[in-house]
């Protein structure tokens, strides 16, 4: 759920006033607008409630600044916590510190791979700045799974709206993940090579039936790079091609 803070129009002007520094003669105005905000999203929630529509909640939630937007898209409470990290601190530093707490189970009590999960999309969608859907969407799926000398590692899944992350903040995710496995106690991610070889082959079956990349990379680069990864980066099909086995 959506912590809703300008339901209360006077905390959210207070909040306003404290963390964003205006000329006087334009408070006025920033009330007006911000009671209107508040005057139609009550006209929403009503209207919903008459039934007309496939569900009585009203999608669009009111948030005040990013912290509250993470806190919104996770339904973890959060939001103080980030605001005390991006008072002084740089985006990524938050993401990253953000996400440890919350695989540490400050916000919430969960089994390990839960709170990896949350953890992972915690620090992505402070960096995507809790605007688009890569933190809920964007990742399908965080695992823990075993190695074959039975240590064990993590795992992402992405999905296609990782996309609107961007390509920086995708990479960034897994900066975020190996971050929080080696905190949690887990092994690096040790691949065999039937695995690399079916990397290659599904790289190569996607150039041949699908569609080329804008850049070939060589099969020795990317048994180099599966190789060093630390974390296992998986995903959902995408299209129905079967890889040879």
């Amino acid at each position: 759920m959506w912590r809703n803070v300008i339901n209360d129009i006077s905390q959210s002007f207070d909040m306003m006033k404290e963390n964003i520094v205006y000329p006087e003669k334009y408070l006025p105005y920033v009330k007006s607008f911000l009671d209107e905000i508040n005057n139609l999203h009550k006209k929403a929630v009503t209207a919903r409630l008459l039934g007309y529509d496939p569900t009585l909640d009203v999608e669009t939630g009111l948030a005040f600044d990013l912290a509250d937007r993470v806190e919104g898209l996770l339904g973890l409470p959060i939001a103080e916590r980030l605001r005390e990290l991006l008072k002084d601190n740089r985006t990524e530093f938050a993401a990253l510190e953000i996400a440890k707490e919350v695989a540490l189970g400050r916000f919430s009590f969960q089994d390990k791979e839960t709170l990896l999960n949350l953890g992972i999309r915690a620090g992505l969608a402070v960096i995507t700045d809790g605007v688009t859907v890569a933190p809920l969407q964007g990742i399908s799926s965080v695992s823990i799974k075993n190695n074959d000398d039975g240590t064990k590692y993590a795992s992402i899944s992405f999905a296609g709206p990782i996309r609107s992350a961007g390509g920086t903040e995708a990479a960034f995710t897994l900066v975020i993940a190996d971050r929080l496995r080696i905190i949690l106690g887990l092994d690096k991610y040790q691949p065999t090579n039937d695995e690399i070889g079916r990397y290659i082959e599904e790289l190569r079956l996607y150039e041949r039936e699908v569609s080329n990349f804008q850049y070939r990379i060589s099969d020795e680069d990317i048994k180099l790079v599966i190789n060093n990864l630390a974390v296992e980066i998986n995903g959902v099909d995408t299209d129905p091609v079967e890889v040879v086995s």
